[in-house]
């Protein structure tokens, strides 16, 4: 790693070509989160509006919403803590014949 650094701060070219080449990557990244954002507000909005228009309180639904998944959270919590029993191990190399 320290090889790689002192080539890289040895050479300003090279290290201006990394850094373009690092942001065109994060850049491109963030594009995707936003627009995936995007898309996640107008599911959202899709759904409010035909909440709304089948009669329903869109701030009732959001509230049943929020109790069933607060209610899986806590159900997957106790899941979880049963699942790390099931893959913790004692001895530190199992398989292993014991003499």
């Amino acid at each position: 790693m320290k090889n790689a650094i002192d080539f890289l701060t040895g050479n300003p070219l090279i290290l201006g070509i990394a850094v373009i080449i690092s942001l065109m990557i994060v850049f491109s990244f963030a594009k995707k989160i936003i627009h995936f954002l995007f898309v996640l507000v107008a599911i959202a909005v899709l759904y409010v509006a035909w909440v709304t228009w089948h009669g329903g309180n869109p701030m009732e639904k959001a509230g049943k919403a929020e109790q069933s998944l607060k209610g899986a959270v806590q159900k997957g919590d106790g899941i979880l803590k049963s699942v790390k029993g099931l893959f913790r191990h004692d001895d530190p190399s199992p398989g292993k014949d014991k003499e």
